[in-house]
Order: structure tokens, then sequence, then C-alpha cells
């Protein structure tokens, strides 16, 4: 999922870049218009898209140390 934020985006049909999304509202939207769901199968808010980027954050680093 942080690899799709994180990626450019191109519209379909005209190929120009897109905006990336910059807040964790825009970020939950983006994923759910994508029907990119929660590992649940639930819809994304705010404080879930914040999770996620925490928990890869810390997966990150950790392996960066090894």
């Amino acid at each position: 999922m942080v690899k799709e934020l994180e990626l450019d985006v191109t519209h379909p049909r005209t190929r120009k870049i897109l905006q990336k999304p910059k807040t964790l509202d825009e970020e939950a939207n983006f994923l759910n218009q994508r029907n990119l769901l929660r590992p649940r199968g639930g819809l994304w808010d705010r404080a879930g898209v914040s999770r996620m980027i925490r928990r890869v954050e810390k997966i990150r680093q950790a392996n960066k140390i090894k």
C-alpha cells in the first residue's frame, strides 16, 4: 500500500501526472478509490493510513540496521 502512495500516478487517458496525496485523508481516499482495501477488507481512514505508514517505517529501519 505504501508503494501505491509513493508512486507517481498518471491519468489513464491523458497520461498526465497527477498530484500525489499530501494529507492522510487524501491518502485514504486515494487507496479507497483504487479499491485497495485494508487487510480485513474495510475502507481506509486517516488513522489506518497513519498506522500503516508507521509500521512500514519501523520495518524499513529494522532492515537498515541488519
